[in-house]
């Protein structure tokens, strides 16, 4: 992407846009740190909700949702969504919410994300998701 590049074929269909994203939470809700770290690209950056330090690349990943996964019964929502499309890739960016029990007591945190999702021979992956907790 450069700086200033304009979507190239307008905004993405809702279900087109938001089925990334609902792929990537049902991944996250069956608890399968591996398979949700496979959603990223090889040189993948994350930016997690709950992670000290920048992610980049599977190896860095996967210990993060060694730990997010490990919260008992997390799922997560989506709340609000836009997709746009870019140069061929898409970036979604909105609400969600996880929730999960720790020692008996539900939790749960709305937080804001971006994906960039890319296209590749093995399918869209993503290539950059950032997450932060609502203030």
């Amino acid at each position: 992407l450069t700086p200033w590049s304009q979507p190239t074929a307008g905004p993405v269909t809702a279900p087109e846009g938001e089925a990334l994203v609902q792929q990537w939470l049902d991944t996250v809700c069956k608890g399968d740190p591996a398979a949700v770290t496979a959603m990223y690209h090889h040189d993948g950056i994350l930016v997690g909700t709950l992670a000290k330090t920048l992610k980049r690349g599977r190896a860095a990943i996967r210990p993060y949702f060694d730990m997010f996964l490990a919260k008992k019964g997390l799922c997560g929502k989506i709340l609000s969504e836009k997709t746009q499309r870019v140069n061929g890739n898409l970036i979604s960016s909105g609400i969600y919410e996880f929730a999960w029990t720790e020692n008996g007591t539900p939790k749960s945190v709305k937080a804001r994300f971006s994906f960039a999702f890319k296209h590749t021979p093995q399918g869209w992956q993503i290539l950059h998701h950032h997450s932060s907790a609502m203030p």
